[in-house]
């Protein structure tokens, strides 16, 4: 039960001239109105609880009535499954899982003239991967004796495979380190561009706004060194 206070229209002093106030306030429980009745003291005199409870699995109701107890009892499964990737239906046609590792020899050489250099007995070395069509490579050349007689635009061969004759199949390749490379004017980067049906990339320079130039014997100088790694496709 609730009161509500009328707002007065004037002052008061006391209790008594206070207009709208209760009559009277219970002086105890027993006399509060409309409190509940009774409250339930154990589970048992509790209503609107679930009237039973599922002690154990077999008097669980809703659960599933059977269950396959071996992979030969289950429904919906597979029927078969392939026991080689020859089997494998929906798989790739054309994809190739070979993966093969293996080194080569790097050289230096012109296109006018290749050049017989003489490299360091440590550094002429090449490795690569070969998964599928595609290659990834790492190589590294030093040259004591530059054979001056090189010519032409210079690159490096000897990789294992070709690249790809498709249109648009060049990679170019990125040089970890290199020495003795002379650039030309208003050029400050390195580069290397394969060249499609060849085993070969072309050394080039290029600059910020510049467009590449071929690197020629002229860029060359005296006992150049050149490591560099790159990816490419094959046919």
């Amino acid at each position: 039960m609730t009161q509500r206070l009328i707002r007065q229209s004037k002052s008061v002093t006391n209790w008594s001239e206070l207009e709208g106030k209760p009559v009277v306030f219970p002086s105890n429980w027993a006399s509060v109105a409309d409190k509940p009745t009774s409250f339930a003291t154990t589970w048992e005199t509790i209503t609107g609880k679930p009237l039973t409870f599922a002690s154990e699995w077999s008097t669980l109701a809703n659960k599933p009535a059977t269950f396959a107890s071996t992979w030969d009892l289950v429904t919906g499964k597979p029927t078969s499954f392939a026991t080689t990737w020859a089997l494998v239906a929906g798989k790739p046609t054309t994809f190739d899982p070979t993966i093969e590792y293996g080194v080569w020899t790097p050289s230096l050489a012109g296109t006018i003239t290749r050049g017989n250099h003489i490299y360091t007995s440590t550094e002429r070395n090449g490795w690569y991967a070969k998964i599928g069509r595609a290659i990834q490579f790492w190589f590294g050349i030093a040259v004591v004796n530059k054979d001056t007689a090189m010519d032409g635009n210079i690159f490096i061969d000897g990789l294992p495979f070709n690249h790809s004759n498709a249109v648009n199949s060049t990679a170019a390749a990125s040089s970890s380190g290199h020495n003795a490379l002379i650039y030309p004017t208003g050029y400050s980067e390195f580069t290397m561009v394969g060249v499609k049906n060849t085993n070969r990339y072309d050394l080039r320079f290029a600059g910020t706004g510049q467009t590449q130039v071929i690197c020629t014997a002229a860029n060359v100088g005296t006992n150049p060194i050149i490591r560099g790694s790159g990816y490419y496709l094959t046919d």
